[in-house]
């Protein structure tokens, strides 16, 4: 096969990873524009007196998915390094994460309560973190390095016109009622993985080949890979190059 026509399929491919991407931005797009919302409705009720405390506690709410994912995905993350399956080492965790944060994103819209309410936002947090590192991972075990910028570009192409589509289901909702516009969404992510898992055969991609290669031949990975989290953070924190460091400082601020 020509270098041109290994560019080509890989193009596809990850228009295939991206859509994905594409139908779980927007969820979060209109999780993020409509949640607060029912919030306020049932924190409005508590703390008629103060509008400061109200919002304080509709912004901690709303970071609850950030908090479940500073602990769950590095886990998981970590162990879909560690996995080795028919259907790769990724995709395990999509197929079992998307379909149950479709469930609980679903569920969100038929909330009766402020405690249901929570109920479904810390499950679908907790759903979407099970999955969101090892799915994050998955083009890059396809893409050699030379041409990931490249192929990461179309994902975030993918992830910024979900994000639009989303805000702006979220604008028509009245339309075809919240639980209208929030069954959609779900829809639409199930079929994102139905079309991964259809079109992504995360076994045949070179980072798998690659492992599976060693590992028959009794070869030890690369000992940056087999490292855990907290070793992992440490081996960064001396390194004597600090680039790594300064990348992780970029992203936090």
């Amino acid at each position: 096969m020509s270098e041109s026509s290994k560019n080509q399929f890989n193009t596809k491919l990850i228009i295939f990873i991206g859509f994905a991407f594409f139908t779980s931005e927007i969820a979060w797009a209109l999780y993020n524009a409509r949640v607060p919302k029912l919030l306020e409705l049932y924190i409005t009720d508590v703390e008629r007196g103060s509008l400061v405390l109200q919002l304080g506690i509709i912004g901690l709410l709303m970071a609850l998915d950030n908090i479940l994912g500073v602990i769950l995905q590095p886990i998981t993350g970590n162990l879909s390094d560690k996995t080795r399956t028919k259907w790769g080492r990724r995709s395990p965790y999509m197929i079992i994460g998307i379909p149950f944060a479709a469930l609980f994103f679903t569920l969100i819209s038929f909330q009766t309560s402020f405690l249901t309410l929570f109920l479904w936002m810390f499950l679908f947090g907790l759903a979407a973190g099970l999955y969101r590192a090892p799915a994050v991972s998955l083009m890059p075990d396809f893409v050699r390095p030379i041409n990931r910028s490249k192929r990461n570009a179309i994902i975030n192409v993918f992830g910024g016109i979900g994000a639009a589509i989303g805000y702006a289901m979220s604008l028509v909702a009245g339309l075809i009622t919240l639980q209208g516009a929030f069954i959609v969404v779900s829809v639409l992510m199930i079929i994102g993985l139905i079309v991964l898992i259809w079109k992504v055969k995360e076994r045949e991609s070179y980072s798998y080949q690659m492992i599976i290669e060693f590992e028959q031949q009794g070869k030890e990975l690369i000992n940056d890979e087999k490292l855990g989290l907290i070793a992992s953070l440490k081996y960064i924190l001396q390194e004597k190059d600090k680039s790594t460091l300064f990348i992780c400082f970029a992203i936090f601020f």
